[in-house]
C-alpha cells in the first residue's frame, strides 16, 4: 500500500512543479504579448501544465482513497486538469479576455492546492491525530 506521507510529498513536489508552470506560462504569454514572441515556450509550458496537472490529480485521488483527506483539493485538481485543456482550446487573441480569465481562475485554484498541500492543519488529518494521541494515554501506564 502507498504510504500517505509520500503521496504528500508527491503532492507537494507536484503543486510546486505545477505553479512552476504557471510562472512560465505567465512569463511566456507576457512576452507574446508584448513583442509576438515566446508562443512556442507557451505551447510548451501549457503541455507541461496538462500532465503535471493531471498528475497532481491522480496523486490526490490516491491520498483520498489511503488517508481519507483531501477531498476538496482533489475536485479542485481534477478541475484544474480539465481548464487547462478548456484554455488551450480558447487560447487565441480573439478570445483573449476569457483565456486570461481561466489563467487567472487555475492560479487561485492551483494556490489554493498547494496551500492546502503545505498546511500543517489539513482538514481530517488533525482529527486523527487526536484520536491518536487520546489512544495513546489511555494505554499508558499510571
Amino acid at each position: 500500500m502507498t504510504s500517505p506521507h509520500l503521496l504528500l510529498v508527491l503532492v507537494r513536489g507536484l503543486c510546486l512543479i505545477n505553479l512552476g508552470a504557471l510562472g512560465l506560462l505567465f512569463g511566456s504569454a507576457g512576452l507574446y504579448i508584448q513583442d509576438f514572441r515566446g508562443l512556442d515556450v507557451h505551447g510548451l509550458g501549457a503541455i507541461g501544465l496538462h500532465v503535471t496537472s493531471g498528475l497532481l490529480a491522480v496523486a490526490l485521488l490516491l491520498m483520498v482513497k489511503v488517508s481519507k483527506t483531501g477531498r476538496v483539493p482533489t475536485v479542485l485538481a481534477v478541475a484544474t486538469f480539465g481548464l487547462s485543456f478548456l484554455q488551450a482550446a480558447i487560447g487565441s487573441t480573439m478570445t483573449l479576455a476569457g483565456h486570461v480569465s481561466g489563467a487567472l481562475l487555475l492560479t487561485v485554484m492551483l494556490t489554493w492546492v498547494t496551500a492546502w498541500a503545505f498546511s500543517s492543519r489539513r482538514r481530517g488529518e488533525e482529527h486523527r491525530r487526536t484520536e491518536t494521541r487520546n489512544h495513546s494515554l489511555e494505554g499508558a501506564s499510571s
